[in-house]
């Protein structure tokens, strides 16, 4: 295959040989004159001397190739709801509560937080509100806990009791290690509503540990209560309480909806 481009090169360079009937005069090739008859045989390489194949390499060396994963250093779109932190421009502040949750000797911190702008699938007053635990660390920072959109109603899904601007009344508490967040609403029936979170330290999470719902209707002046602790395995209804199973239910899992 080496000797190929050689051939061709000389073909190429002295077409002259191939027209004439003797050429062992100008070439001394010894005691074989039969070079000149197999001449023509090896002009048919001459096909293959077209420079045009030898160029396909050519378009592989193009650099286009390589450059794809230009597009990969596109900077990131700015994420406009962020589950794991506080993101400031999402979110506002309607109420907070200090107290030590995870038992370092640190006030930590629960917040409530509405989003600054509806969704697509939102009215103009059923903005989502969600609930941020931060705990304190050392060096003076706020590391985040839990970040639940929808724990708590919307700014309209408190009913006849809901404000629509934010000035919604929720009860937050810190104590002995726990957060209690409750809050009412009401159309035709009052309820109130009163969920108990602590840190899970095995589990390295927020956990809801007990719950109770109240539930009272003005009209027919009836009461309904129902409590669940999930730790010690026992519900109560209307007075009457009942073993139950104990469960590990993560914070992200509680929604407002659900009561």
């Amino acid at each position: 295959m080496s000797r190929l481009p050689i051939l061709t090169l000389l073909l190429a360079l002295s077409p002259g040989l191939l027209a004439q009937d003797k050429p062992a005069a100008p070439v001394d090739v010894g005691p074989r004159p039969a070079v000149p008859t197999q001449a023509p045989a090896a002009a048919k390489p001459g096909a293959a001397a077209n420079p045009a194949p030898a160029a396909n390499p050519a378009p592989a060396a193009n650099p286009a190739p390589a450059a794809k994963p230009a597009p990969a250093a596109k900077p990131k779109a700015t994420r406009q709801w962020m589950i794991g932190n506080f993101d400031p421009k999402t979110w506002t502040p309607l109420d907070s509560v200090s107290g030590d949750l995870d038992g370092d000797g640190r006030d930590d911190l629960a917040l409530v937080l509405e989003r600054k702008y509806r969704l697509a699938v939102e009215t103009e007053y059923q903005r989502t509100r969600a609930l941020l635990v931060v705990f304190a660390t050392a060096r003076s920072l706020y590391a985040t806990a839990a970040m639940v959109p929808g724990l708590l109603p919307c700014a309209s899904c408190l009913g006849t009791l809901s404000s629509g601007d934010g000035g919604d009344s929720f009860d937050l508490e810190i104590a002995d290690g726990r957060l209690t967040v409750g809050w009412m609403s009401g159309e035709v029936d009052l309820t109130s509503v009163r969920l108990t979170f602590a840190w899970d330290k095995p589990k390295g999470a927020m956990a809801l540990i007990a719950d109770e719902k109240s539930t009272f209707n003005p009209r027919r002046q009836t009461r309904t209560h129902t409590a669940h602790d999930y730790v010690a395995g026992r519900m109560e209804i209307d007075g009457r309480s009942f073993e139950s199973a104990v469960k590990f239910i993560p914070i992200h899992e509680v929604l407002a909806s659900q009561y």
